[in-house]
């Protein structure tokens, strides 16, 4: 063979990003090493390394740009403002243009790089890839890491029946820090100058790291799979979290988005797909739907799955 596979996983503090990487695993024709996003740098082999890179790529960036052994696919790639000092630097955007076009997750990062002399294009995310749902739809309304200023507004009739998960392990800093925000601006403004959320998650992600093993790792993705399956079959989903909502957009599970900040630059490109409120709108508005026929999600992502299906099967081909 002329190359290795290689399969990109997280830390264990999502299980959102595990499931990106399961998905990209149905398109490999075998995994011959997992490499974690965080030290992309240090990955060695013999052979060219056929890895896709996806995700968000923030505060948890060490290693960067990655290894000259790895042959990459940028897909479903996004942004966050601790990591634009490492990915603007003249070394990385050397290494995009060399190794593009790079597909984005949003439209923020899509223009950023652009910007910079990157040839970029809007892909949406891989989850998109997802098939469209075949199961038998239970009535199961299921709650995920819905911010508790928005439970307390939904009807009794609907929080007597539905399932609450969490995408989450760990302690949730940077969400703490963000409801800080409604709190108190001062100490929210504070927590940011002085990156104390940062500095607490990248600790529990250093313990994650030191007992990682691949069988850990497996059992994240399989983990991730089973939440599929089980947001195949549900009637509703509502949830505060951008993974949660975008594989069931692709399944075509009914899903209501409600974050913060519909503003925030990572939705960019995103919410034409799919029912949002802000969660300070969430008291009025959820009042217009009916969620016991809860409405159909407003717009189809057949284009991006396509094309996102597309360029992976194309890119982990055996030969060139």
């Amino acid at each position: 063979m002329n190359y290795k596979f290689g399969l990109l996983y997280a830390t264990g503090l999502n299980l959102g990003d595990d499931m990106q990487g399961e998905i990209v695993r149905t398109f490999l024709p075998q995994i011959d090493s997992y490499y974690d996003g965080c030290f992309l740098d240090r990955a060695k082999s013999d052979k060219p390394i056929k890895l896709a890179i996806h995700g968000r790529f923030d505060s948890h960036m060490r290693g960067w740009p990655p290894s000259p052994d790895i042959k990459p696919l940028f897909i479903s790639f996004a942004l966050g403002e601790y990591a634009l000092k490492q990915v603007l630097s003249k070394e990385s955007i050397a290494y995009f243009k060399q190794h593009g076009p790079v597909g984005c997750r949003d439209y923020y990062t899509r223009d950023l790089l652009h910007k910079h002399g990157v040839n970029t294009y809007f892909s949406g995310c891989v989850t998109l890839t997802l098939p469209p749902s075949q199961e038998k739809r239970t009535d199961e309304i299921i709650l995920t890491d819905l911010d508790p200023t928005v439970v307390q507004h939904l009807p009794s009739n609907i929080l007597e029946q539905a399932t609450v998960l969490r995408h989450g392990s760990g302690i949730p800093w940077e969400r703490i820090s963000d409801r800080l925000r409604g709190i108190s601006p001062q100490v929210y403004n504070l927590t940011k100058r002085t990156k104390v959320h940062i500095a607490l998650g990248a600790a529990q992600q250093w313990w994650v790291k030191q007992t990682e093993t691949e069988q850990k790792i497996k059992d994240r993705f399989k983990a991730s799979r089973d939440l599929i399956n089980r947001y195949s079959k549900a009637k509703l989903v509502i949830t505060s979290r951008l993974h949660a909502t975008l594989p069931n957009l692709a399944l075509g599970t009914p899903v209501i988005f409600v974050p913060r900040d519909l503003t925030y630059v990572r939705f960019t490109g995103l919410l034409q797909y799919v029912n949002a409120i802000q969660a300070n709108q969430f008291k009025d508005k959820i009042k217009s739907y009916d969620l016991d026929s809860p409405p159909p999600n407003p717009k189809p992502v057949d284009e991006l799955r396509n094309a996102l299906t597309r360029d992976l099967k194309n890119f982990f081909k055996e030969t060139e």
